[in-house]
């Protein structure tokens, strides 16, 4: 499913658990080198699959040296969350990483309110979006203020 990226066939909020993290760990190294914790955390406490503990550990763990290790770690939070840590995970990436949620799922992103998992209310998608936007311009306006060395 995954090498192919056509709109039609099973969208993956049909998909059994064991489909959804096979399809996640089938990309597991590509996912664990790309996502950054930081970025999709945000997401995944407000679809409630991970808790402000699990963002504490996942972001300030000595035993997690690189990024990558903390996206792993996440990942296997996330598995225990099962089928709603998939389908969260696979909304964030539709948001945060298309072309990784295009190779994971083989089929092109959605912004249509009726593609999203409902794992988180249409309301509250709008205020992460907005937020998640406002935060960016605010840091492309700091670094464009910065200094040129």
């Amino acid at each position: 499913m995954a090498g192919q990226c056509t709109p039609e066939g099973r969208d993956f909020k049909e998909l059994q658990e064991e489909e959804l993290w096979e399809l996640i760990n089938d990309n597991r190294h590509k996912i664990s080198l790309d996502v950054r914790p930081c970025r999709v955390i945000p997401y995944l406490r407000q679809a409630r699959v991970l808790t402000e503990v699990d963002e504490d550990e996942i972001l300030t763990s000595h035993k997690l040296s690189n990024r990558s290790m903390r996206t792993s770690y996440m990942l296997d939070l996330l598995r225990t969350q099962g089928r709603n840590g998939a389908v969260a995970l696979l909304d964030c990436l539709m948001i945060h990483y298309p072309t990784l949620y295009t190779q994971v799922t083989g089929r092109k992103p959605s912004i249509e309110p009726s593609r999203f998992s409902g794992l988180i209310k249409y309301s509250e998608l709008t205020e992460y979006l907005v937020r998640a936007v406002t935060g960016m311009q605010r840091s492309c306006r700091r670094l464009a203020q910065r200094p040129v060395a």
